[in-house]
């Protein structure tokens, strides 16, 4: 009985490898022609190694492609290597750059982390706040509760 458990799980892990890198092929055709949507797409599939291997160069190039294109994802995503260095080089100002486009956009998880940025003393603090409100405001609980541990009473939330 236990074989026959490893085998079926090894035949479904095999059909799956096959189906991501199906998946991949067509992706990558649709990026290359221009489809914004699918640039995102290969920028993640390079960035957690779906149906390819990890590529954190080839993510930023597709990030930027996508996010060139106003993909509000894809901005966030880029902003996210620039500041942390992965595939490309650590670089605050262009981190600030893609997360602001995002941000202005109403992606809650770059106007949390453009708060966080302007607000750990690098750059601006009440804007920094701004942009955490704007993130709590719509339900991003990372954004709520540095929120209220900052301003407890209610009076002072969104």
């Amino acid at each position: 009985m236990k074989f026959k458990n490893i085998v079926f799980v090894c035949l479904f892990m095999m059909l799956c490898f096959v189906s991501c890198q199906q998946e991949f092929k067509e992706t990558l055709k649709k990026a290359r022609q221009g489809d914004v949507e699918a640039q995102y797409k290969l920028g993640e599939m390079y960035n957690y190694g779906e149906g390819t291997e990890v590529d954190f160069n080839r993510a930023v190039y597709w990030y930027k492609k996508s996010a060139d294109q106003g993909n509000p994802n894809a901005q966030y995503n880029l902003g996210f290597m620039y500041y942390y260095g992965k595939g490309t080089i650590i670089d605050d100002e262009l981190a600030i750059y893609w997360y602001k486009k995002s941000a202005e956009q109403g992606n809650p998880f770059a106007q949390y982390e453009l708060g966080i940025m302007y607000r750990r003393g690098r750059y601006k603090e009440e804007e920094g706040e701004y942009w955490i409100k704007k993130s709590a405001a719509q339900g991003y609980k990372k954004a709520i509760k540095w929120w209220e541990e900052k301003y407890p009473r209610p009076e002072f939330r969104w």
